[in-house]
């Protein structure tokens, strides 16, 4: 990952997969259904941690009470 001077933690598209465990079709996917957003300056991908962190949360499914 990588850090700028504003603190701000951000991951290329390689280092987001591995972070993931998924694929680089499921990323290229989960671009295309805007569920990860993400920046790209020319052929370069990347990933703000707070927009991980995000996404994740979207999706979370809460714990069942029994």
């Amino acid at each position: 990952y990588n850090q700028n001077t504003d603190g701000d933690v951000f991951f290329d598209n390689q280092e987001f997969i591995q972070l993931m465990h998924i694929s680089k079709k499921t990323a290229a996917i989960w671009r295309t259904k805007n569920i990860i957003a993400y920046s790209q300056v020319v052929d370069k991908i990347y990933y703000h941690l707070t927009d991980i962190k995000a996404m994740l949360e979207k999706h979370r499914i809460p714990e069942k009470n029994q």
